[in-house]
C-alpha cells in the first residue's frame, strides 16, 4: 500500500520544472497545480484533464514530450494512487494550504534565478512572473495558431 503523506513528494529540484511546465502547457495556476490528481494526467496520451477549480469547466490540455518524460520518472519515483494528488511538497503535504504555498515559493525562486535576482530582492525586482509567461505563450500559440 502507497504511504500518500510521504509518497509523493519530490525534490525541490526535480518538481519544480514540472509545476513550471504544467503551468505553462496546462494554463495552470498555483492553486490548480495543487488539485490536480494523478488520474487527471494521461501519460498515454500527453494530455492532462482537469477541471478548473472556479469555474468548474473541464480543459484538456496538451503535454510536450519532454515534459512526459519527467512526468513518468516522477511518478515512477514518487507513486501514489491514481485518485490522490499528483504533486506533494518534501514534506509530503498538498502544494497549497491555508498556511503554505509551495507552488508560488517554487516559480518565485526559478523567476530569481532566471532573472539572476536574489531570493531576498524586494518584491517587483524579479520582472517574470507567472501571468507574463502565460499571457505571452497564449498569445504567441493563438498566432502561430
Amino acid at each position: 500500500m502507497v504511504n500518500n503523506s510521504t509518497a509523493a513528494s519530490a525534490s525541490v529540484s526535480e518538481l519544480h520544472p514540472i509545476l513550471f511546465l504544467m503551468g505553462l502547457f496546462a494554463g495552470l495556476g498555483q492553486t490548480e497545480l495543487s488539485t490536480v490528481r494523478r488520474e487527471e494526467i494521461d501519460l498515454a496520451t500527453a494530455t492532462c484533464k482537469h477541471r478548473r477549480n472556479k469555474t468548474s469547466q473541464k480543459g484538456e490540455y496538451w503535454l510536450p514530450a519532454e515534459l512526459v518524460t519527467m512526468l513518468k520518472k516522477y511518478f515512477r519515483n514518487h507513486p501514489v494512487k491514481p485518485e490522490d494528488l499528483a504533486f506533494r511538497t518534501r514534506q509530503g503535504q498538498p502544494l497549497v494550504t491555508e498556511k503554505s504555498d509551495a507552488v508560488r515559493q517554487a516559480w518565485d525562486d526559478s523567476a530569481g534565478r532566471m532573472n539572476n535576482v536574489p531570493r531576498t530582492a524586494p518584491v517587483g525586482v524579479a520582472s517574470l512572473t507567472m501571468s507574463k509567461m502565460k499571457k505571452f505563450f497564449s498569445t504567441l500559440l493563438t498566432t502561430l495558431g
